[in-house]
């Protein structure tokens, strides 16, 4: 699977494609972020486990979003930054999705030329 930070904002995925978009979070402070858009049909997201990224108490974490292209089209999804309990937006990461079909390998056979 393919990982993506914050400086992705533009995806072109196949039908069938997983990919995770990996963001960097101080949850021991109450900072998380989550999806604010949901996207369309195209494409669905699933959050994972946050994984300790320093050692340290109060030190920063990694979310990782799952995004599954499911059907041909565009989709954007947006992710907020902050602590669930407050209406602030600390940050805010828009990424643009276009999900192709699934291409097949061409079975023709190669051109004799006379």
């Amino acid at each position: 699977m393919r990982r993506f930070g914050r400086g992705e904002s533009r995806l072109e995925l196949r039908v069938g494609e997983k990919v995770a978009i990996e963001l960097e979070a101080v949850l021991t402070a109450g900072f998380e972020w989550r999806l604010d858009t949901a996207p369309s049909g195209a494409i669905s997201v699933r959050d994972e486990e946050p994984v300790a990224t320093t050692g340290t108490i109060g030190g920063s974490s990694s979310q990782s979003f799952v995004l599954e292209a499911r059907e041909p089209g565009r989709a954007t999804v947006e992710f907020v930054y902050g602590r669930p309990w407050q209406d602030k937006v600390h940050e805010r990461h828009t990424v643009q999705v276009e999900v192709k079909s699934a291409g097949r390998a061409s079975k023709r056979s190669p051109r004799r030329h006379r």
